[in-house]
């Protein structure tokens, strides 16, 4: 029997955990890599995940190496991805690859899962807010404001600001603009490389305000050091594995920084004297990379490392989402009171007429 599909959902991170993890499983149990593609195939409920392991299945069974597959099907394997599969297939490690890509999923769906969780009921709070200012100024104004031009008073300034708000929203070309808007953002995320030039823009956007960049910088390096462990202990030299990990971060000053310790490590310079030079690491990550290094036990080291830094990301989010949280209802507040002093003003006007 078939499972219920979704035929147009995206490929989710749940669904990339689940199709990592079952890869390492299966391939460790001694399944052919490309039987246990279809068997992944045959039970996902996404139509795009099963599409993808079967096309990624006839490419093996053609002779196309799997990462040379997985780069065909950009939805499913990431650049990150493909770049750890190329290494667990030149090393022999490919189920601990499969593996700690099956954790990083892990980490980056329980991370977002958290953010959605916190910021789901503010977020609803604030779109009733909107809707009530749409709605209901013209609700409770329409008479009130018709007895204050029949008796020639003024409209108080801010209920005639309420007012052009309510209009604004109700308006058709409002919600034009907004379509183009939004199709207009879709055309250009569609492409691969405003994508991308768009992402870097935002990330330094927000690695230039102080409590996002300590929350980006933290997770760039539980990234960092996870990767590098697994490079290490796939057998890779610092050298290669340094660019591996660095682009698997996703963040531009990271990978900047990481490129120019590559070349200081390169003239020479000691290790953790290259990276310290990129100015992205704390005093924790490098102490640990020189213990590491020194004892020859550095992948250990980064596991350990990156499981702490997780840790304090968690907390940290936390804490900035618990900081958040009031502000937003504060502002809400703040609304909701200039909404109802808005909507006093001309009944007072009114009844003072009379």
């Amino acid at each position: 029997m078939e499972p219920n599909r979704v035929r147009e959902r995206p490929i989710s991170g749940a669904d990339r955990l689940i199709v990592f993890r079952s890869l390492a499983t299966m391939f460790e149990a001694g399944i052919p890599l490309t039987e246990a593609l279809h068997l992944i195939g045959d039970s996902a409920e996404s139509s795009l995940v099963e599409d993808s392991c079967r096309s990624v299945a006839g490419e093996l069974t053609r002779g196309e190496s799997l990462p040379a597959a997985a780069g065909k099907h950009p939805q499913l394997f990431n650049a990150t991805s493909i770049r750890l599969l190329q290494v667990g297939v030149k090393t022999g490690a490919l189920v601990r690859v499969l593996r700690e890509l099956a954790t990083l999923e892990e980490r980056g769906h329980r991370l977002t899962h958290q953010l959605r969780a916190s910021l789901g009921y503010p977020i609803l709070v604030v779109s009733l807010c909107l809707l009530a200012a749409m709605l209901l100024p013209p609700l409770i104004f329409g008479g009130v404001l018709e007895g204050l031009g029949l008796q020639g008073r003024p409209v108080p300034s801010l209920t005639r600001g309420l007012m052009m708000v309510s209009d604004l929203l109700r308006s058709p070309w409002f919600f034009l603009g907004m379509t183009v808007l939004f199709l207009g953002l879709s055309r250009v995320l569609f492409h691969s490389e405003s994508r991308e030039y768009l992402s870097r823009r935002a990330v330094l956007f927000f690695m230039a305000i102080p409590p996002c960049r300590r929350i980006l910088t933290t997770a760039a390096t539980v990234r960092f050091a996870h990767v590098l462990g697994v490079c290490q202990s796939a057998g890779l030299s610092l050298y290669e594995s340094l660019p591996l990990a660095a682009q698997a971060t996703g963040n531009p000053v990271v990978i900047d920084g990481v490129m120019e310790s590559r070349k200081r490590i390169l003239d020479g310079a000691e290790v953790v004297e290259g990276l310290a030079s990129s100015g992205v690491f704390d005093r924790l990550f490098l102490s640990t990379v020189e213990v590491g290094v020194e004892s020859g036990s550095l992948p250990k080291a980064l596991a350990r490392l990156a499981g702490l830094l997780e840790m304090q990301l968690e907390q940290t989010v936390r804490s900035l989402l618990a900081l958040l949280e009031p502000f937003m209802f504060a502002v809400v507040g703040l609304l909701t009171g200039l909404s109802v002093i808005a909507m006093m003003l001309p009944m007072v006007a009114l009844l003072e007429s009379l």
